[in-house]
């Protein structure tokens, strides 16, 4: 988030918002309205954005700020990429799918493969036959 703040001409790297919205962390909801500022507002600028947030969010942002270690313009697509990634793996319908193409593709890492039935296990309630066949499979190998 502090990416996207110090250099908000980064949300043209988001593809797509809607990922965003099934994560369930907090921080990912105030993401939302980062983003959409900065689509909203191009030349905005970061007090502005911050009075036009609550006041957890905008402590939130400002400690994130004062906390994180100045980035690099050069640097802030790849780190802010990176950053994106790791969100998308925090989110286990998206990463279930995710693993579940790769698996199609090639071999999963014996990691993956543990991912996979860490994920799946978390949402048993909410599996398809085809997925508890998987998480079968995925746990007598």
């Amino acid at each position: 988030m502090a990416s996207v703040v110090t250099y908000p001409e980064l949300i043209s790297e988001v593809d797509s918002t809607e990922w965003i919205k099934d994560l369930s962390r907090p921080e990912a909801h105030l993401l939302l309205q980062v983003i959409e500022y900065f689509k909203n507002s191009p030349n905005g600028q970061v007090a502005d954005l911050l009075s036009s947030l609550d006041t957890d969010s905008a402590s939130f942002i400002g400690s994130l700020l004062s906390g994180t270690p100045l980035l690099e313009e050069k640097n802030s697509v790849a780190y802010f990429h990176d950053c994106l990634e790791a969100m998308k793996k925090s989110n286990p319908i998206v990463r279930i799918q995710e693993l579940k193409e790769q698996q199609t593709k090639e071999k999963l890492t014996e990691d993956e493969t543990f991912e996979l039935q860490q994920h799946l296990l978390s949402n048993l309630d909410k599996l398809d036959e085809e997925d508890k066949v998987l998480l079968r499979q995925l746990s007598q190998n």
